[in-house]
């Protein structure tokens, strides 16, 4: 199993791999799912990972899509947000083989 930010790359790489593709920011996701039609493996969510299950925001929706930073959003009404462990319980993994993370900016929650 797979669990893999975003890319295509990888069907080719490893044919047999399910590809669970995660992106917070809509104009992206758009992109993403554009993408991974032609790859059946690939399953996009528009969703953004996080050190628990919660809500996130954009924090610079100023900043080019590829550049944004996303921060925690306590009202509960922004993109949903998860964490690996209730991502592989959600997706019923019982393992992950590789993990490909884009971490813009630093002292994201998932480096603690």
């Amino acid at each position: 199993t797979i669990v893999q930010y975003c890319t295509a790359g990888s069907t080719t790489r490893f044919p047999q791999a399910k590809i669970i593709s995660l992106e917070p920011e809509p104009a992206n996701f758009k992109v993403l799912q554009e993408n991974a039609r032609l790859y059946p493996s690939i399953q996009p969510v528009c969703m953004g990972l996080w050190n628990k299950k919660t809500s996130v925001r954009i924090e610079d929706s100023d900043a080019d899509t590829w550049s944004f930073r996303v921060i925690e959003d306590p009202s509960g009404s922004g993109i949903p947000a998860i964490d690996i462990l209730s991502l592989m319980r959600e997706y019923k993994l019982d393992h992950i083989d590789v993990l490909k993370i884009d971490i813009e900016g630093y002292g994201s929650p998932l480096e603690r």
